[in-house]
């Protein structure tokens, strides 16, 4: 089953400067810097904290030429606690980190958190046209709402919103 993923994705990649979801799951920045040599770059990240998590490194050598787009709020991350005062909390979180790295831009798209495996289009809307690289979860996480990013971007590209220029 793997397998096939793999191909699929590498497929993918091929046909996209936008996604990297196959090529840095193997390989370091630090084995091919060329690989960030860009303009720009952005992470989607699914909930607060998954882009200093899984990018926190990247924006802090490269700030400047980053850009974060948080999906959700993560409403539900903070067990015993309300949706509202989790947002209230993981979005102020969120902008410290951000200020912190000095990344100076980032959208908040406010989706519900646990709802992204139900839904598509939530990325329509944003411009990826300045954009050398994307950073996302992999198809292959566990956790729903990263796996539905990675596939919305995939739904993207299949629908031709992205592509190589």
């Amino acid at each position: 089953m793997k397998s096939f993923f793999k191909k699929k994705l590498h497929k993918i990649y091929n046909k996209t400067k936008y996604i990297n979801l196959y090529k840095f799951m193997y390989t370091s920045l630090q084995e091919h810097p060329e690989e960030i040599n860009c303009e720009k770059f952005l992470v989607i990240s699914p909930h607060p904290d998954d882009e200093t998590i899984g990018c926190g490194g990247l924006l802090t050598k490269f700030h400047t030429f980053g850009s974060v787009i948080s999906v959700t709020s993560g409403d539900y991350g903070i067990p015993n606690e309300d949706a509202t005062n989790t947002i209230k909390i993981r979005e102020k979180e969120l902008d410290n980190a951000l200020n912190f790295l000095d990344v100076s831009y980032n959208i908040k798209l406010r989706v519900e958190d646990g709802s992204l495996k139900n839904i598509s289009g939530y990325l329509d809307n944003i411009n990826f046209d300045n954009m050398k690289l994307i950073f996302i979860p992999s198809v292959f996480e566990h956790h729903p709402d990263h796996k539905a990013i990675a596939w919305e971007i995939v739904r993207l590209i299949s629908k031709g919103k992205l592509s190589k220029k």
